[in-house]
């Protein structure tokens, strides 16, 4: 996956999104690709797991349920 990473004055921002006050004069920004007929690394990071052991042990264990506290 490509990304690029930079530090950009908040005022070049200002015009393009809002950005809080409190973030200061300058702001980290990550610009990744994006194609909506393509999933992400991470999607099928989560898919790979999603069968494993541990997470499966996690799901079906009753003391990790809290929607049934609600």
């Amino acid at each position: 996956m490509q990304a690029i990473r930079d530090l950009i004055d908040t005022e070049k921002l200002k015009h393009i999104m809002n950005i809080p006050e409190n973030f200061g004069d300058k702001v980290e920004v990550i610009v990744l690709p994006f194609n909506k007929d393509e999933k992400s690394e991470s999607y099928y990071l989560m898919k790979m797991q999603q069968h494993c052991g541990y997470i499966q042990a996690l799901l079906n264990d009753p003391d990790e349920d809290v929607w049934d506290d609600l």
